[in-house]
């Protein structure tokens, strides 16, 4: 969850939205088992568990530009090294 922590701070920080309109939160999370070996660092470990969820954010009274807010969004996947190929798919793939 420090990813949706951390993309709502940058979407605050460019002040599109009004503080006071904005909201961000988790739905659907899910603690599932990994046992999978990683490297943190330089340190061999094993990933024992993993939470994917939804991050839904909510805004009021927006008056800009989708493109504008949707450039914002993927600028900050982008700039965290996100696989983007992967995202699309996985959003292309959801059924609503």
């Amino acid at each position: 969850m420090k990813s949706l922590k951390a993309l709502t701070e940058h979407l605050r920080s460019l002040q599109l939205i009004n503080d006071d309109a904005f909201d961000s939160w988790v739905e659907e999370g899910k603690l599932e088992y990994s046992g999978a070996d990683i490297t943190v660092g330089e340190h061999p470990a094993i990933l024992l568990f993993r939470l994917p969820y939804v991050a839904v954010f909510s805004w009021e009274s927006w008056h800009g530009s989708a493109y504008e807010l949707f450039a914002a969004v993927i600028q900050w996947l982008v700039a965290h090294d996100y696989d983007f190929d992967q995202l699309m798919k996985a959003l292309i793939g959801k059924k609503a």
